[in-house]
């Protein structure tokens, strides 16, 4: 049984933060791929890394265990998983962070949604959440696994729904992509 709290909104202002976001997102990944390419790395994937709400690339996935990084690089542990990342005691190395930095991710969806907040504090167990965020049925959904106060949301701009209405939508939209109709 899910715990989830779901609000769901077709506001002008969230479908057109929620279209300027996907813009960015598309126009990033297209620019982060020509960097990766031009790095000597292509077809791989950056590692992001995230916290309260900001962005950055962390290094790029090896290949295997063996691989060795190529010049300018080096080897080391992210997020319990391997990662090339630019190794900064070398000129190379700095060169290729400043390429980096400048090719930074755009700010994760939830930030900045309007009438929504973008975090939740659980003090019982000492956490704070973040939304989940869907698109389905020309609509933005937002899940909660700690639902916010009430005061926190817009319900002027959001609208609490039922979890059985969300994970209808779900099966519709999954239908949907099975048939090819997405």
């Amino acid at each position: 049984m899910s715990d989830l709290t779901v609000y769901r909104t077709t506001h002008p202002a969230v479908l057109t933060h929620r279209n300027r976001h996907n813009r960015t997102l598309t126009q990033w990944r297209r620019n982060a791929t020509q960097l990766l390419t031009d790095l000597g790395f292509p077809g791989r994937t950056w590692i992001v890394g995230t916290a309260f709400g900001d962005r950055w690339i962390v290094g790029i996935t090896p290949r295997d265990d063996i691989e060795l990084p190529l010049r300018g690089w080096r080897r080391t542990r992210f997020d319990a998983r391997d990662v090339f990342v630019p190794d900064r005691r070398t000129r190379g190395g700095k060169l290729i962070a400043a390429q980096m930095s400048g090719c930074k991710p755009p700010a994760e969806p939830h930030i900045g949604l309007p009438g929504m907040p973008a975090e939740v504090e659980d003090y019982d167990h000492n956490r704070i959440h973040t939304p989940g965020l869907k698109e389905m049925d020309g609509a933005v959904w937002v899940t909660w696994k700690v639902a916010p106060a009430e005061e926190q949301v817009r319900l002027d701009m959001w609208a609490r729904v039922p979890l059985s209405v969300y994970h209808a939508a779900r099966e519709r939209r999954q239908d949907n992509l099975e048939a090819g109709r997405v």
